[in-house]
């Protein structure tokens, strides 16, 4: 049984099974039933931290990290934590049985923040609100993308920050802070965020 098993399909009846399947068809479905609303309701689903790990994994099919990103044709997907992190365990039980980019995935704990430009991904937790500029400032003008789920790290420079809107968890991206880091961001993935910072 796939990773999130019943509880995943809990998700997706609450998400609206027969308007995913209209407008992108079958293909499309695994990915649709939780993007292309933009949103989903925490309380529908299991843990919250699941939800979110599943919307990361998600969005990753929707931008595109340069070739020189990874050391090698065989070089894992790093995804980095720092902080006190809720997806510790959902993104261990992921990395065994998924892929990002084609790639195997590599999940680390971090705490010296020296190295983050070698991670692809990195989820800041909450815990790190005062080392949060330090930490972007390791990150930009990398290829790497930047996740948080806390009030305001979206305006502070992360690409992709999670936030509550009433029972539903949404997204934001900044899209001044996406051009800076050189990973393209597909234009479908921008519709269903929130939008944050202005492009030159």
């Amino acid at each position: 049984m796939p990773w999130g098993g019943g509880r995943r399909g809990r998700v997706w009846t609450s998400l609206g099974l027969m308007t995913v399947l209209h407008l992108v068809g079958a293909l499309a479905l695994a990915l649709a039933l939780v993007l292309d609303t933009g949103e989903a309701r925490a309380a529908d689903v299991a843990p919250e931290p699941a939800l979110k790990a599943e919307f990361m994994e998600r969005i990753t099919r929707y931008v595109d990290w340069p070739d020189d990103s990874f050391a090698s044709e065989n070089a894992p997907f790093t995804v980095c934590l720092v902080g006190d992190s809720p997806f510790a365990d959902y993104l261990a039980r992921m990395a065994k049985e998924r892929k990002i980019q084609g790639r195997r995935i590599a999940v680390a704990r971090v705490s010296e923040i020296t190295v983050l430009g070698g991670c692809n991904l990195v989820f800041v937790a909450r815990s790190e609100d005062k080392r949060l500029d330090k930490i972007l400032a390791e990150t930009a003008d990398h290829p790497v993308l930047t996740v948080g789920d806390s009030n305001g790290f979206g305006a502070r420079g992360v690409l992709v920050n999670f936030y509550r809107d009433g029972d539903n968890v949404r997204f934001e991206i900044n899209v001044r802070a996406v051009d800076r880091s050189g990973l393209r961001f597909s234009s479908k993935i921008l519709r269903l965020a929130r939008i944050l910072g202005k492009r030159p």
